[in-house]
Formats: C-alpha cells, structure tokens, sequence
C-alpha cells in the first residue's frame, strides 16, 4: 500500500527528489533518527523561518525548511535562501543542483502572508534554473531565472512563461546534459503545500 501511496506522490518530482522520497520510505523508524542542527533563522511576518541540516549515517545531507516548527519543504542540500520581499512575507529559495546539468533543479516561492503558509516548486525541466531577480509589488510579483525568464505570482497563483521560441531564446542551457529540444523544454509551477498540522 505504502508502496502505491509512494508512485502516486512522486510522479513528476526531479530524479534527485525520487530517491529520495524512496529512501524515506524503505526506512527503519527503529533506527536512530536524523541528527539536525539549525543553519538559519529568519523572523518573518508569521513566526521564525528556520532552516534546519539534517544528516545520519544512511541517508545523504537533507535540508528542512520550517516555519516555527512547521515542515514546509524538505529536500537534498542545499536548499539556499535567495531573495524575499520587504514584507517578509514571500521568500525566493534555490534547491540543490542537478546531477545532470550542474545547474539549479528547481526553485520555489515560499508564501507566508497566510495562517496555512503555501509553498509552490516552479522552473523549467531540462534547462538552468538559476536565480536571476524579483520585482514585488502589491498585487503583482515577479520572480526571474536566468536570462530573464519571468513567472508571474498573483491572487495566490503562480504562472509560469509561455512555451514558445521566445522562451528557448531566453533560456541559459548547460553543456552537462541539459537539453534544447522544444518538446523537453517546458515550463512549470505546482503548489507543494504539506498538508497542515493536525490542532
């Protein structure tokens, strides 16, 4: 059943997140626990954001990210703090590069405007995922990978660029195995929300 539960959940996640997840669930909770130790704390709008390194002897380095206690995304390191707004209420964060571009996987917007915080993972698969600038505004953020590729987070939504030869143009590949076939290339922006704490 576990098993089941397991493909459903990680169909689409980058390799590095599939292994992951499957080495979560082969675990032994008899076994001793993670050792973690806090590496960043952030006050923000609603509570302490807290950036917890985690490791043991079976599994590799895993970053946590919480909001005061709260798990709100969890994976390989380093998961890096890039940029938030003035409000302190939206965090830009970088996840671990790929194995096979050497560039960042993926990043993702953190949105703790909210009670329940929102957590959305966004990118473009098969290219660099690098950072590049945020504009905030009120009703309105943009948040930019290199060179220039724009998603638009607005009302609670996150819009990734359209997947067009614009997009190909813009786009900053790797020689490490990256892709520039049009098909490969696409844009994306899912909310990853963890499911809130039982009161």
């Amino acid at each position: 059943m576990l098993a089941l539960k397991l493909k459903a959940s990680i169909r689409g996640l980058p390799g590095a997140w599939v292994l992951l997840l499957a080495a979560l669930a082969a675990h032994d909770p008899a076994q001793a626990a993670p050792v973690c130790r806090q590496d960043d704390a952030l006050p923000t709008a609603n509570g302490v954001l807290r950036r917890l390194r985690c490791t043991d002897a079976e599994f590799p380095t895993i970053d946590r990210w919480e909001l005061d206690g709260q798990l709100l995304l969890q994976g390989p390191y380093p998961i890096g703090r890039e940029t938030r707004d003035d409000s302190k209420r939206l965090y830009v964060l970088s996840s671990a590069s790929s194995p096979r571009t050497h560039c960042t996987e993926n990043l993702f917007l953190l949105d703790l405007s909210t009670t329940q915080p929102r957590v959305f993972r966004f990118g473009v698969r098969h290219a660099c995922n690098d950072y590049h600038w945020a504009s905030w505004g009120k009703q309105r953020s943009v948040i930019a990978i290199k060179n220039n590729v724009r998603f638009v987070y607005a009302n609670g939504r996150l819009t990734p660029p359209r997947h067009d030869v614009a997009l190909m143009e813009k786009l900053q590949f790797s020689a490490y195995g990256g892709s520039n076939v049009f098909e490969e290339i696409v844009p994306f922006a899912e909310e990853i929300t963890p499911a809130a704490p039982d009161k």
